[in-house]
């Protein structure tokens, strides 16, 4: 029954799809006319665009004690920012939360040897900017870590 009635809806829906429209704008007539005119574009879009687009990003961890990298993570990006600096747009995973160490309470059991929590100090939001990121996905498995 699903089947047939699926089929109808999408020939219904072709067919209203093909038809002249009652409130077509009808073609205003020209005047030919010994006039050119040139038009110069004022700005030119490039050619291509480059994209640098990142996998997971974790930074260090704050919970439930810090495991932060050496120089407070200043250096992380040190080695690919200027990959990301010179792309048009770059983007990345953030793998975790940023929030302080005392905002959000853990979602999943922490007792658990399978419950892996990432929380981000803010500051290293900085780090981000620096190393050239323009957005950050924060769709993953993560995102709800602390509430």
């Amino acid at each position: 029954m699903k089947r047939p009635l699926s089929i109808i809806l999408c020939l219904m829906a072709m067919l209203v799809s093909c038809t002249k429209s009652s409130n077509a704008i009808a073609s205003a007539e020209v005047e030919d006319t010994d006039t050119t005119t040139t038009v110069e574009a004022t700005k030119s879009l490039p050619q291509q665009v480059t994209l640098a687009l990142v996998g997971d990003i974790m930074m260090g961890n704050t919970w439930p004690a810090d495991r932060l990298p050496v120089s407070d993570g200043k250096h992380l990006f040190d080695d690919v920012a200027p990959i990301f600096q010179r792309a048009d747009v770059t983007c990345g995973n953030l793998e975790g939360v940023i929030a302080p160490p005392e905002v959000g309470e853990p979602r999943k059991n922490p007792e658990s040897k399978l419950a892996f929590m990432f929380k981000m100090p803010p500051r290293y939001v900085e780090h981000l900017k620096n190393a050239g990121f323009d957005f950050l996905s924060l769709a993953n498995n993560h995102i709800y870590d602390f509430f």
